[in-house]
């Protein structure tokens, strides 16, 4: 009977979950105080529901409500963070695949310092995109010809 009352979700796990939302929401405010105008606050409610609550300044905002971009750097943000808190085994590839057509050009000139931050978690980061300006992100290329119905590597 003890040991039930240690593992309900309100006990053990919730004080393990809350220990680990700190240091997952300070990660992603590391990405978001940098690359968008807003933070995040992860909460945590009385039924073990986990909230995303977006702050721009004293307006508080639903994660639906922001843009593509601001979603975008969320998201990798998130991924990062669980990544680098994750208790199984960490990535060290981080994969890209044309995400990139949210990013306007103002916004497209935070890209080097988002790979700057991704460098520090991930050894490997494979953009995939049509975009020509993304060249100016690599360090290496992998070019992709079409020709008579396949591709190969050039």
């Amino acid at each position: 009977n003890d040991y039930l009352v240690l593992i309900n979700k309100n006990n053990i796990p919730s004080k393990l979950i809350n220990k680990k939302v700190v240091y997952l929401q300070n990660h992603i405010n590391v990405f978001l105080k940098l690359l968008t105008k807003y933070t995040l606050s992860i909460e945590i409610d009385e039924k073990s529901s986990i909230n995303f609550v977006i702050k721009k300044g004293s307006i508080k905002l639903d994660v639906n409500q922001l843009s593509g971009y601001e979603t975008f750097i969320l998201n990798i943000a998130l991924k990062s963070a669980l990544n680098k808190y994750s208790f199984i085994s960490k990535s060290t590839l981080f994969i890209l695949d044309e995400g990139l057509d949210v990013v306007d050009k103002d916004n497209f000139k935070k890209l080097n310092l988002l790979m700057k931050l991704m460098m520090k978690n991930y050894k490997n980061i494979l953009l995939i995109s049509q975009m020509s300006k993304v060249r100016d992100l690599q360090h290496n290329e992998i070019g992709i010809i079409h020709l008579n119905g396949s591709s190969s590597i050039r």
